[in-house]
């Protein structure tokens, strides 16, 4: 149930903004993608201006892809960057940075902890323990481990359903977490809300193994960006980022899945994340803002993502946030 919708905040105008996690004290971690930055903003107070915490050097990256948090560290998160041409819709020398937030005012330490040179168009991230990264690349439409003590890469789960609709389309899987017993992801050009059954066991090298086949829920999630997942693996939510729709998908016991629109009207989302902070779980929106583009039409049948060669950095962008009833688990 949608309790309350508010305005957070407003970023740079200028950014594109396609990643953030949450803080235990209800502060949030944004990344930027047109820029190496790294801003910090505290959600609970409306009046109070987001803060550029870290800017990565040019010579390592143009661009901050995703960001997620370390299972059992409130202070340390991992950060995806990566040299971004987001005219041609590329990117190389991808990396992977460790974050640990400093006390006070004192600044973040950032150390390196993988080199991912062989990905194609890495998305979205989820760390499922302290020691092991899972990274979705959409390009190579696999998902890869990545362990963080000695930076090794592997694929963990490859699927004809991460890939992209058409060879026009540039976006196949691109949002993953973790909840219950599944690894879930999203596939933007095919619509796919999808989930693979995964066992975790920290005991062995490898950490996560798959235990099934793919599982697709629905398909009817048009431009999906952003996924987040209930801790009782009942209700997902992900948003279209043509149409500024934000969907709730409902999940029976029988796998079957219904979708609903549970707002409207959003300007360009590109991450929704759970934050849970005092006992109460709050879903964020991070919107991009309003871009004037032929891809971006209300229309998605019609939209091509073959059009984002055509992007303007220019936008404007804001974060919403919707209270649920969920708590965490």
């Amino acid at each position: 149930m949608i309790l309350e919708t508010s305005l957070v905040t407003q970023l740079p105008s200028d950014g594109w903004f396609e990643g953030f996690a949450g803080l235990t004290d209800g502060h949030i971690l944004v990344t930027r993608i047109d820029q190496p930055e790294l801003y910090k903003l505290d959600a609970e107070d409306p009046d109070a201006e987001p803060q550029l915490l870290y800017t990565f050097s040019s010579t390592d990256a143009s661009g901050l892809v995703h960001l997620c948090p370390i299972p059992g560290h409130d202070n340390d998160f991992l950060v995806l960057s990566g040299n971004v041409d987001l005219i041609s819709v590329k990117a190389e020398n991808y990396i992977v940075w460790r974050v640990t937030l400093g006390t006070n005012s004192d600044p973040p330490t950032v150390t390196q902890v993988a080199h991912l040179p062989d990905a194609g168009l890495a998305l979205g991230l989820v760390a499922v323990s302290q020691h092991m990264l899972l990274v979705c690349d959409s390009a190579k439409h696999c998902i890869y481990r990545v362990h963080l003590q000695t930076g090794k890469c592997s694929v963990l789960v490859t699927d004809q359903s991460f890939q992209a609709a058409s060879a026009e389309d540039f976006f196949g899987i691109n949002r993953v977490c973790v909840v219950g017993s599944y690894l879930w992801f999203t596939n933007s050009s095919r619509g796919i809300l999808g989930r693979v059954p995964v066992e975790l066991d920290e005991a062995v090298e490898d950490c996560i193994q798959t235990t099934g086949a793919v599982e697709i829920l629905t398909d009817d999630l048009p431009h999906c960006d952003g996924l987040a997942v209930t801790p009782d693996e009942k209700t997902a939510y992900t948003a279209c980022m043509t149409d500024g729709r934000l969907w709730r998908v409902d999940i029976g016991s029988d796998r079957q899945a219904s979708t609903s629109v549970v707002m409207e009207n959003l300007v360009n989302p590109t991450a929704v994340e759970f934050v849970h902070t005092h006992g109460i779980s709050k879903l964020y929106v991070v919107c991009s803002g309003e871009i004037q583009l032929g891809w971006r039409n209300s229309d998605n049948s019609s939209a091509s993502w073959s059009e984002f060669a055509d992007i303007n950095n220019s936008v404007t962008v804001t974060v919403t946030t919707v209270v649920e009833n969920v708590k965490p688990a």
